[in-house]
Formats: C-alpha cells, structure tokens, sequence
C-alpha cells in the first residue's frame, strides 16, 4: 500500500500538469503502511549513530526514494523502474558513496583494546557480561569537541527505543572519558538550531560564572562535524522548484547534531528509594541550600537559602522552560539534587519576542511553564505526577 498521493487541492498558481509530488493518504491502511515505515526508521535511526538514512518503497511497479533525518523526511515522486533508471542509478551512486555520505556518523568508532580495559575497569556497569536485554554488550568510542580539539568517550552502543525519529533525539550515556580517566555522563542530541536557541555548553557556562547552585559541572560540549551531515537538511526542501505539492501548515524545525559532557552523573527522579529523597530533590533543583564553607561563592547569596530557578533567572536571566521529572536527578555529589538539561532554556532579557518556534509539542506539566512563577509550579506537578 502506497501511503503518497497527489495532492487533492492544489494552489491555483501551479499548472495542472506540475503536480506530481506525493501526499499523505487519510486511509486506515496507507496510515498503517506509513506507522510501519515510520517504525523501521525509528529502529534504524536509534539503533545506530546515523546523520541520515535512505529508503525505499516499492509497490508494484513503481518505487519511491525517502531520505530521513532528525528534521523529517523528503519523498520523491513514482519512480517506474521498468521505465526509467534513477532508480538504478541510485543504488549505483549509493554503493560507491563513503559512509558518511550514506548517513554513518564519522565521529564514531570501535574502541581499541587498552580504551575498552580502561572503561570497564573504571565503571562497573562496563564489566556486566551480560545487557539487560539479554545480550553481550558491545561498545563504541565517541568524540565530543574541547576547544581546538576532541575528547574521547566510550560508552555502550544504543539500541532501539520506541522515541519517534524526527526531533532532538536526546540519548543519554554513562560514559567512560578516555582523557580525564574517569566516569562522565554524556548526552548525544540534536539540538534546535534556530536564532535565540542557545547551545546547552553555553548556558551552563553562563549559569556556573553566576555561582547558580544544583546545576552540573560541563565539561565539554559543542556541533558534532561539520555544517553538511551533520545539521537537518529537510527544512531546505520545502521550498525547492521542484516541490509541488501545497506547503505544509507546520515549518520543518531545523536540528544540529550536539554533545555534552557532565561532570556528575545523577539518579533518574522516578527511581527514588522513598518520598523524601524525591522531595529533597525536587526542593534542591528550585531551592538550593547553603553550602557555608564548601563553595566560598555561595556565601554572597541568603543567610540561609536561595532559590536556584530564580538565582538562575535574576542573575543571569535565564528560564529553564522544560522542568519535568525527567530533568530532576538525585544526586550523591550535590545535596538534594540536580537540574539539568537547559537545552530549551531562554534568555528573558532576548530582544526577540516572538515565539522561536510555531508549534511545539509539550507534556501536561509544561503548559503553565511560561513565566519565573508558573515555571516554579511544574516543580509542583513534577511531584504529584510521580
């Protein structure tokens, strides 16, 4: 079952003859053909450090080309194979492409012996013979950007999650830094690359020159590759010649490839022992207590406490905009807890102020999540939704 179609309605500056670009059918089975694409690319995409990825449809004696990346998916028009070559030509250009041209990370490698001893000595997740699905694990080596240069990190291979394949894309990693000979936690995205996005790396920076307290130490972060591969490129279609089918409702967001390096790594909120470590938690991530002599900084702040979401939104003038309990750690190292991922965060003094985006799709407990005060009420929501 072909899911693509032409248009019924077509914008009445396009001659008749011109439209032949494909469109969603509303059938139960083409939305059936296209869950169960959508599916395998999920696996692709999830299962492995791709960039991008090719597919092909064939149904009948026509087939269809579909690139996939983090931004969405661009779908040519019905190629007949018996009539013409481009598809013939493509699996030719396909064979002789580099793997990176085919949509393989080149930032990724197998780690050498001495890296892969080292990690799973220093972590003990590392020497488990066995993954929790079962199977043997396997291992890769990563790179991350430190200034001039890369550091290296091993980390375990992922595998397929049920996350759809378009979107940030957040992998989460206990890793193994291969410089610093110690246990790090290392997050692979793609962020939202539009104007008054910051870079995560960043707003950590900024956050740490501001003493703001519970928040994690960064220590490396930046673009994975360059600008070509590794950034979206479906949002750059949408207005091409050839397209012409009626422009979509909703913009195409573009992404670019991003990693970060953490100092600490926490305990997953939901994975509390008993309430009072999931209140100390949440309460440390919006209310940081005094450290006294530990951290000179924090003796400019309250005689007793201060309040970590605000010091982060007077001080530096950042909203985080993404509280959830998903974002909320407990941690060991810092008392109560930590706040992390400020990838969505926004600087409230930003001469820009109109939305950064036309649509979004946001949890329950983020609705509110549009001032200082309504964002300290999904600390709220964050606890009685557990």
């Amino acid at each position: 079952m072909d899911p693509f179609i032409v248009p019924k309605s077509k914008p009445s500056t396009l001659p008749t003859t011109l439209c032949t670009n494909p469109f969603v059918k509303d059938s139960t089975e083409a939305i059936s053909t296209l869950g169960q694409m959508t599916s395998y690319v999920t696996s692709h995409l999830g299962s492995q450090f791709r960039t991008h990825a090719f597919f092909v449809l064939i149904v009948h004696n026509y087939a269809r080309i579909i690139r996939w990346d983090r931004g969405g998916a661009v779908v040519t028009a019905p190629i007949r194979f018996n009539e013409e070559d481009h598809l013939f030509n493509f699996f030719i250009r396909y064979n002789y492409a580099d793997s990176y041209i085919r949509g393989s990370d080149s930032s990724v490698r197998a780690p050498k012996p001495k890296e892969l001893h080292d990690a799973t000595q220093c972590i003990n997740e590392f020497r488990d013979p066995g993954s929790d699905r079962g199977k043997a694990k396997k291992f890769l080596v990563v790179s991350v950007p430190s200034g001039e240069e890369s550091n290296h990190f091993v980390i375990e291979a992922p595998f397929a999650t049920i996350s759809p394949p378009t979107g940030r894309a957040t992998r989460p990693f206990i890793a193994y830094d291969i410089f610093r000979k110690k246990c790090v936690f290392l997050k692979d995205s793609w962020r939202i690359n539009i104007n008054d996005m910051p870079r995560e790396g960043d707003s950590y920076a900024i956050l740490h020159k501001e003493c703001v307290p519970n928040i994690a130490e960064c220590l490396d972060s930046g673009d994975i590759g360059d600008g070509t591969y590794h950034s979206t490129q479906t949002h750059l279609f949408v207005d091409a010649d050839w397209v012409t089918s009626p422009k979509p409702v909703v913009e195409f967001t573009p992404h670019r490839h991003y990693r970060i390096v953490l100092d600490t790594i926490g305990i997953p909120l939901e994975q509390f022992k008993c309430s009072r470590d999931m209140v100390r938690a949440i309460r440390a991530s919006l209310i940081g207590e005094f450290f006294g002599s530990r951290n000179v900084c924090f003796t400019l702040m309250d005689d007793v406490t201060t309040i970590a979401h605000e010091a982060a939104y007077t001080r530096c003038g950042i909203l985080h905009r993404d509280i959830s309990p998903s974002n909320i750690l407990i941690s060991d190292n810092v008392d109560g807890g930590l706040l992390i991922d400020w990838d969505l965060c926004k600087n409230v003094n930003s001469t820009e102020h109109k939305a950064r985006r036309t649509a979004r799709t946001v949890r329950i407990e983020r609705l509110l999540a549009c001032t200082a005060v309504n964002e300290l009420e999904s600390g709220y929501l964050a606890v009685h939704g557990r």
